[in-house]
């Protein structure tokens, strides 16, 4: 038992096995020698009998002196050698850069630390053949004192607001980065001229809050001699101090032009304007000057029927009465109606129409009609394609074979338009129907152009011309241009409550009695139902709020926003349709407190409070 622990052990030491021979042979054992690191030293036992001395393998980031001679290959070695280990100490340089904003207010310092690496030895067991290790521990380093850093500072200039505590930071602490090291003082920008608009406190039809339909206001109006504005006076900024101590002048305050429009006179200051006429006073931004006005109202007093004719006014209109069957009041201005509305049409251009009582199989259009944004679009695309037929038509027509033969540029283009852009006559075909459909007429300008565009189908496009071309593309680009513009200033509606009806309006569409049934809304802005929304569709610009959709007997209701709006239904009944850019969902229960937008990803989300738990 002994012998084979003793035997146990020399095979652990590495042992070589004893020849077969003499006795003197077969007791003589052979033991490699071993070489170990400990505490960053290197340690040698020398080997027994006709062991091999160990090796020591150095690595580039330790020097290795073997007996006072560096050694960089692998070396034996012996436990009488004088063995040295000098780790190396490798340095990265840093920066660190001062620069001052362009308005001087702050100024930056840019640091990157100068980096210390210094190698160690790793401990390692006996072993014949050692491999040297090393770790490496980082020092950072700001390559300035902070005697430096200031003195960097003041030759670039910057002497005030300096942030001492954050250089010193930057000195014991270094970090790689960009730090405040000096501030200025900003100065106090001026009160611009403000224009005092005393009848704007009581604003015109809308919620003083998006989610309150009960507060509203009258549209104001003003009698001849009435106060329309008073141009305020600004005052003066302060200066401030950059980082360099020298002042920060403010700019000086912005002057408005204050000039009088159609019925307002401007006093002999120039700094008040009144009223001249009776009516709806509004104010015209264009850059800093603001045109006072008032627009005239014609008040109509009793129903608007066969008796009266229809109404068409430049300008605003108030009804004190109701719009009956088949009559029509369109304005320029804003429109109101203190009676109820009957299968008729109302149309106004002006900030909003307001109808105080219910709307009943009528269409209610505020501004430009939506679709001319469609008509907008249609013009664009055909813009895009009538340029790429251009293009062809230019290469064909100027082909040495199509010149030598002397062939018409109407002839030209049948072709192309034919069998490479069919798609053009088609689209041709959509605008007309556009166009027709709508109650109200287009602008004369794309009446016009659509009877220009009337010479590219069948075979009145053998009489175009290349100017003729060219010039078609131009105007085809401004009348789009055109209709996007009309957008610009966006048109209300607000009324009680509709239904078998069509409303229309470029801005905002808010409904503050019961609601609507089976009524179609399109919005360029948002809207805001406070009652009941059942049966009929919602198309809105903006996001949509509704107390209640749907009906118990599964009504289709559709509501439709765009990507980056919202929809929010205080109780949503089944079958009621949400659309959210190109993602839509059919409710299948009743819900609560729905909330639906399209997550980061373009999924659709819908939040909700079920009215009941599901089954199972």
């Amino acid at each position: 038992m002994e012998k084979s622990l003793e035997n146990l052990i020399k095979s652990l030491l590495g042992a070589k096995k004893p020849h077969a021979g003499t006795p003197q042979d077969a007791e003589r054992v052979d033991i490699d020698g071993a070489a170990w690191v400990r505490g960053g030293k290197i340690f040698v036992r020398d080997p027994v009998g006709s062991g091999r001395r160990p090796v020591i393998v150095p690595v580039p980031e330790v020097q290795l002196f073997v007996n006072g001679h560096e050694v960089s290959e692998p070396t034996e070695v012996q436990a009488s050698d004088d063995i040295a280990v000098v780790p190396r100490i490798r340095e990265l340089p840093g920066r660190l850069t001062i620069r001052v904003a362009p308005d001087r207010l702050t100024a930056s310092a840019e640091l990157v630390p100068r980096r210390v690496i210094r190698y160690r030895l790793v401990d390692r067991e006996p072993t014949p053949d050692l491999m040297l290790e090393v770790t490496g521990e980082e020092e950072l380093h700001c390559p300035l004192s902070y005697e430096e850093i200031l003195t960097r500072l003041v030759e670039q200039g910057v002497t005030h607001g300096l942030n001492y505590a954050e250089i010193r930071r930057l000195v014991e602490q270094p970090r790689e980065g960009c730090w405040t090291v000096a501030e200025g003082e900003p100065p106090k920008p001026p009160e611009d001229e403000w224009l005092e608009v005393p009848w704007l406190k009581e604003t015109e039809y809308g919620p003083k809050d998006p989610v309150d339909f009960r507060d509203f206001r009258r549209i104001p109006s003003v009698e001849p001699g009435d106060l329309l504005a008073v141009k305020r006076p600004g005052t003066p900024g302060h200066p401030g101090v950059g980082v360099d101590g020298q002042p920060l002048l403010p700019p000086a305050p912005r002057q408005l032009v204050l000039k009088a429009g159609f019925g307002a006179r401007l006093q002999a200051d120039g700094l008040t304007a009144v009223a001249t006429v009776a009516g709806r006073p509004a104010v015209e931004e264009y850059g800093n000057v603001r045109v006072v006005r008032v627009e005239p109202v014609l008040v109509h007093e009793g129903d608007v029927d066969m008796t009266t004719g229809n109404i068409r006014f430049k300008g605003n209109v108030k009804i004190i009465g109701n719009v009956q069957d088949g009559m029509t009041v369109q304005a320029s201005g804003t429109v109101e109606i203190l009676g109820m509305v009957s299968g008729a049409y109302v149309g106004a251009g002006g900030s909003v129409i307001a109808i105080r009582e219910n709307v009943v199989s009528s269409v209610i259009q505020a501004g430009p009609p939506a679709r001319w944004q469609d008509i907008a679009a249609l013009l664009e695309e055909l813009h895009t394609q009538l340029g790429q037929l251009y293009q062809a038509a230019h290469v064909l027509f100027n082909h040495p074979e199509v010149r030598r033969r002397g062939t018409r540029y109407g002839h030209v283009i049948l072709l192309p338009l034919e069998i490479k852009f069919p798609e053009i006559r088609e689209r041709l075909h959509r605008l007309k129907s556009m166009l027709d459909r709508e109650r109200v007429p287009a602008p004369p300008e794309t009446e016009l152009l659509w009877q220009k565009l009337k010479g590219l189908c069948g075979l009145e496009a053998v009489k175009v011309t290349e100017n003729f071309l060219t010039d078609l593309l131009e105007e085809v680009a401004a009348n789009a241009a055109h209709l996007r513009s009309l957008q610009d200033k966006p048109t209300d509606v607000v009324l009680q409550y509709a239904a078998n009806s069509k409303i229309e309006a470029t801005g905002k569409v808010l409904i503050t009695g019961q609601g609507c049934f089976n009524t179609h809304i399109r919005a360029g802005g948002d809207v805001d139902i406070n009652g009941v929304f059942r049966g009929g569709e919602i198309v809105a610009g903006g996001r949509v709020s509704v107390r209640e959709a749907g009906s118990e007997v599964g009504a289709r209701t559709t509501i439709r926003v765009p990507e980056d709006r919202t929809i929010k239904i205080g109780k949503a009944y089944e079958n009621v349709l949400l659309q959210i850019g190109g993602r839509s969902t059919l409710l299948s229960r009743l819900c609560l407190a729905l909330e639906a937008r399209l997550d980061q990803q373009g999924r659709l989300n819908v939040n909700a409070l079920p009215l009941e738990p599901d089954d199972g």
